[in-house]
């Protein structure tokens, strides 16, 4: 799975401000922190997220509270579904994660695996333990297969963004798989949003905001949208690749590309005033 090594967080990321006053960004902060804040530490060491980003995202997401989004689609503390869950599973066993950062996912998912033979998976309570070191470094692709759409597997039925979905069910009454599931979808979007400036390898964060709030195959997404569009730059009407679009710009791109509730999150997250960068001030410490 990907990782933050050497990746470059770019605080603020564009010359564009948060509508939260600073007082009311920090409560938010504060109240997800208070609800979930111990959780979510735990899940981004797990998962190699830095935990201020899980944080600033977690605050946008549900504010550390673990029910259905407004539209019915998104559950649990980082609003995803069924559907998130197969497609960081997938990226999962793409990227040959080791055990010890799937665990949570197999177990509260076994029935979505086939072990390959001769394999034993050690009980939860045992994994730790230091007799378990060299199988918790496993790939899990030496030690499962994933069902898929196969009888018994995560994307199998049509239900996947219901109430009725039992994932979805879990996502709302495990808040510590539904922080494992959307930290990991966080890495599989920040694996494709990485530019080179200069030395520095940065994370386009607006790119990953719009991956996670419109969907992985949202057309503003640059690994969705490969041909170019029409933009204004410098008054003038250019046609351009996502990829060469400032961030700036990218905030004013059409619905179609960038919704208007992601262009309110990015400024919230990523602007002048946001939740990263308070944090980079330390205005609130945690």
């Amino acid at each position: 799975m990907a990782t933050l090594t050497n990746l470059k967080i770019k605080t603020p990321l564009g010359d564009y401000s948060t509508d939260k006053k600073e007082y009311e960004a920090l409560a938010d902060m504060r109240v997800t922190y208070e609800r979930s804040g111990k959780e979510i530490r735990e899940v981004a060491n797990i998962q190699d997220v830095p935990w201020t980003l899980a944080l600033a995202v977690a605050v946008v997401e549900n504010a550390g509270l673990t029910g259905r989004s407004q539209d019915g689609l998104s559950y649990g503390a980082m609003q995803t579904n069924a559907a998130t869950l197969d497609g960081v599973i997938k990226f999962a066993f793409i990227q040959n994660v080791p055990f010890n950062k799937f665990f949570y996912v197999y177990y509260r998912c076994s029935s979505a695996f086939t072990l390959k033979s001769g394999v034993k998976i050690p009980k939860q309570a045992d994994l730790f333990k230091p007799e378990n070191l060299n199988f918790r470094q496993k790939s899990i692709k030496d030690l499962m297969t994933y069902k898929g759409g196969e009888k018994g597997g995560i994307f199998s039925g049509k239900d996947y963004t219901l109430p009725t979905n039992k994932y979805n069910q879990l996502m709302m009454s495990d808040k510590v798989f539904g922080l494992h599931v959307g930290f990991m979808f966080l890495l599989q979007l920040i694996s494709q949003s990485i530019v080179a400036e200069g030395s520095i390898n940065r994370i386009r964060m607006d790119w990953v905001i719009n991956g996670y709030n419109g969907g992985y195959y949202k057309k503003g997404n640059p690994w969705e949208t490969k041909g170019t569009i029409p933009v204004m730059i410098d008054g003038k009407q250019e046609q351009r690749k996502i990829i060469d679009i400032p961030t700036e710009v990218y905030l004013t791109l059409p619905n179609e590309y960038v919704a208007s509730v992601t262009k309110k999150y990015v400024k919230r997250i990523c602007g002048k005033g946001g939740y990263l960068e308070l944090l980079k001030l330390r205005k609130v410490v945690f």
